[in-house]
């Protein structure tokens, strides 16, 4: 069973609440701290935290601006 390392931080991005809600859940599950937001523009709010991700997962076809933007 994978486990992340202690501290590890995971962004999840989707606009559908339910794909959202069960990716965050197995990705904590697997030991990640996770950090999921609806829009590319909420997860750039979060500009202290980007800075530390291990992770990212992210829907590409977003309202707004586009998964890829996050990268």
């Amino acid at each position: 069973v994978f486990r992340a390392e202690k501290g590890s931080l995971a962004l999840v991005v989707d606009d559908d609440h339910q794909a959202r809600q069960a990716l965050a859940s197995v990705l904590e599950r697997w030991g990640y701290e996770v950090i999921a937001t609806r829009s590319a523009e909420e997860a750039s709010s979060c500009e202290q935290e980007l800075e530390r991700l291990d992770l990212v997962v992210s829907d590409l076809s977003l309202p707004g601006d586009s998964g890829l933007t996050l990268l």
